[in-house]
Parts: structure tokens; sequence; C-alpha cells
């Protein structure tokens, strides 16, 4: 009952967006499929506990200052990988002329921390805080690579959603990948989200090894490389994350060549050398 409760009330706090920033008890019912007593009582709940905050003119609901309290803990907690990061996106982009950003995974989503955009008049448009499907971009792959398969398993009974005809669908073809990744240390995708837009990308780890984000390069489709383009590419970003994470305080084993000599593409085949 209590684990029932509490999704109720995590899902309703999910109601409230930028542009839906004040919501009726209604609204929340109709939103979340819930009876208005029910969704009353919750939001009462929320409230006693600083979570919500009721407008007294309109009896409407605000999310509470609570939360942003908690987020500003978390937001403190990825920042030092934000800002250690950052030059070594400008450095990625100095040396690839394309777009480089640093990414973490929130619950079964990604989210771009920090981002350094292509010099370039064509180059793939990335938001700073933007959030996107972990199943369907090199950073995301990488970050799901590393997480107990319980979190693949959630994104699956979720539905693997079809972006664009490239996009991965089926669990099996996604466990192919994320094992490939692993082996190979670091990943491609090609048009798996957006047509237009593919990437690689390698992972970040912490002191204890864990892996914490990832860097990534993201290039349009136009120019998307192959051979030694790519596997030029595959080491600048894996070079540049065992430096960030040696930053971080973790001991990285020295990477063997052969691991960069034949990058595969997102469907696990070699790429054209």
């Amino acid at each position: 009952m209590y684990g029932t409760s509490l999704l109720k009330g995590l899902q309703m706090l999910r109601c409230f967006t930028s542009s839906e920033y004040e919501r009726g008890i209604t609204e929340l019912a109709d939103a979340l499929g819930l009876a208005k007593s029910t969704v009353l009582r919750i939001a009462r709940s929320l409230e006693a506990e600083g979570f919500l905050h009721r407008v007294p003119a309109s009896g409407r609901y605000r999310l509470g200052l609570v939360l942003w309290s908690l987020g500003n803990l978390a937001f403190e907690r990825s920042r030092g990988l934000a800002e250690l990061g950052h030059p070594y996106l400008n450095d990625l982009v100095d040396q690839t002329r394309e777009s480089a950003q640093t990414v973490i995974l929130d619950g079964l989503e990604c989210v771009r921390l920090d981002k350094v955009e292509a010099p370039q008049a064509v180059r793939a448009y990335m938001s700073e805080g933007g959030r996107f499907p972990a199943y369907v971009s090199a950073a995301g792959q990488v970050l799901l690579a590393h997480q107990p398969g319980a979190v693949t398993t959630s994104i699956v009974k979720r539905g693997l959603q079809a972006y664009t005809p490239r996009t991965i669908t089926r669990s099996a073809e996604l466990e192919r990948r994320l094992e490939n990744v692993r082996c190979q240390g670091y990943a491609v995708s090609a048009g798996e989200y957006r047509g237009d837009v593919g990437g690689f990308g390698a992972p970040v780890r912490d002191g204890t090894g864990a892996v914490i984000g990832a860097l990534g390069i993201v290039i349009p489709m136009s120019r998307f490389p192959t051979g030694t383009r790519a596997r030029h590419i595959a080491q600048l970003l894996i070079e540049a994350t065992t430096r960030l994470s040696r930053d971080l305080g973790y001991i990285a084993e020295r990477l063997p060549r052969d691991r960069l000599n034949a990058p595969r593409n997102g469907y696990g085949r070699r790429l054209a050398r």
C-alpha cells in the first residue's frame, strides 16, 4: 500500500512542468487517471511535507521549495563532473570539429549536463539540461551498459519506442548492443533518435570505478565518419574519458590499442576501413 501511494505521489509531482507549473485537483486526477478524492489526499500529504504548495487564492497547487532544495543537492553532486569535463569537451571539439556533450543517467533517461557545439554551420542541435531516452544514443547506451540488469529490464518493460527506422525496438537486440559496448569500451549510434544525427560515447568513472557519466561526440549523419576517421574519433574520446576519470580518482587500466582498430556502428557491424 505504502509503495503504491509513494509511486502515485511521485507520478503527481511529474505532472508539473515549466508550461504547467500550477495545476488543480481535477486536472491532476484526469492526468493520473485517479479519483479526485485520492488525488486530494495525496496532494494534502505532499503539501504537509513541503513537496507541494497550495495557492490560497486559487486552491491550485505548485511544486514546493523542498523539491528546489533537493534539486540543488542533485545539481551540486553532478556539477563537479560538468565542471571537470568542460575542458575535455572543448578539446574534443577542437580536435574533431564536432559537437561534444557530458551526459548522466537520471532514472531511465539521460540528462545533458554540459555541451560545446561544433564550429560548423551544419551541426546537431543540443540543449543543455535536455533529456532523452537512454537506449537511443551512444552516450546513453554507454551508461546503460554499466548499470544493473534491472535498469535495462525497466526500460524494456516501459517499451522501446521507435523514433526512426534505426531505433532498437527488441530487447534481445538491445542486450547484444550493450554487450558489444562493454567489450568495445565505447558506443556508436547512427540515426537512432533523430534520423540525421549519430554519435560516439565513452564512459566516465569515479574513484570507485563506477560509471557516473559519459562524454559523447554528436555528428550530423551527412558527414558521419567511417574507417580511419571513425577510429580516430573513438580514440580521442576514450583518451578524454580516461583522463577525466583519472581526475575523478579512477586509476585506469591501460586500454589495449586493438580495441580501437575496428569500431562498430549501431548495428554491431565493423565500420568500413
